[in-house]
């Protein structure tokens, strides 16, 4: 009877009342936070890996277009053309390769056997790469269906060696470009793309101190999880990351070939 009495006029302090209305707002909030931080780990992932997978492949057609140029001379023997460098089993293992089998591993559906590559040798070696991107966790805000595509073309090697002249330098083009690249380094070809809050937008800057606004292209497509992609050095947000403004196809020419097109501005003073 005594206990009874005592706890009915037994009060909470307001200090305790604060304290667990704390926690049930941390509780809350600490999830949404994880989620979110998790949400841009994959997302750099996403860009990175297609990024590294393009790069890979344009490694593998610029080796290859050595050898291909080889077949087209009548005195020049096969022998001297490794074994099953022109399939496209060849140019798959190397890609794999190049960016890392524990990668393909963790970030490729179905791993290795879920890279479909396909390559086209004519005047161009054209290799073009797709898979989908897979991220451990069921279904993560949709990203386990997100298909990746990469491309890379090399113009094949022609011509006698001994003829060194300046317009017989390789040079590079975007696909659509109006400048050509001494160098594949080059910021204006070679881009850095991040993802970022659509509702912190308007506080992001460039390199150069600008703002970012919408793409032309793709400013009507939906956005995904409140995200959207910029570059360092662009001027336009995008709202998937496979817009054309800023996934980039880069085609290596001799500098002889190279017509109507002016010298970057960046990389051609270097």
């Amino acid at each position: 009877m005594l206990i009874n009495i005592i706890n009915k006029n037994k009060q909470i302090s307001p200090h305790f009342k604060r304290k667990a209305s704390l926690t049930v707002e941390s509780s809350l909030v600490m999830p949404l936070f994880l989620f979110t931080i998790l949400l841009f780990i994959y997302i750099g992932e996403y860009v990175s890996l297609q990024s590294e997978v393009t790069s890979a492949a344009y490694g593998v057609a610029t080796e290859i277009s050595e050898y291909s140029s080889l077949l087209k001379k009548a005195n020049v023997s096969h022998d001297k053309i490794p074994a099953g460098i022109l399939t496209t089993a060849y140019a798959k293992n190397k890609i794999i390769k190049a960016v890392g089998e524990n990668r393909i591993k963790y970030f490729v559906k179905n791993e290795k056997n879920g890279m479909k590559c396909q390559m086209n040798i004519s005047d161009d070696i054209d290799i073009k790469v797709n898979f989908y991107f897979k991220t451990g966790v069921y279904n993560f805000f949709g990203l386990n269906n997100m298909k990746v595509s990469c491309r890379a073309k090399s113009k094949a090697w022609t011509g006698k060696i001994y003829r060194i002249k300046d317009d017989d330098e390789l040079v590079y083009v975007a696909e659509n470009g109006v400048v050509y690249h001494r160098l594949l380094s080059c910021t204006f070809i070679k881009l850095s793309v991040r993802p970022v809050l659509f509702s912190d937008i308007s506080n992001a800057r460039n390199r150069a101190g600008g703002k970012y606004y919408p793409c032309e292209k793709c400013k009507m497509k939906k956005i995904e999880n409140g995200i959207v992609f910029i570059t360092n050095d662009g001027s336009r947000y995008h709202t998937f990351v496979n817009c054309s403004e800023i996934k980039r196809t880069i085609h290596s020419v001799p500098l002889g070939k190279v017509q109507g097109k002016g010298i970057c501005s960046r990389c051609g003073m270097e």
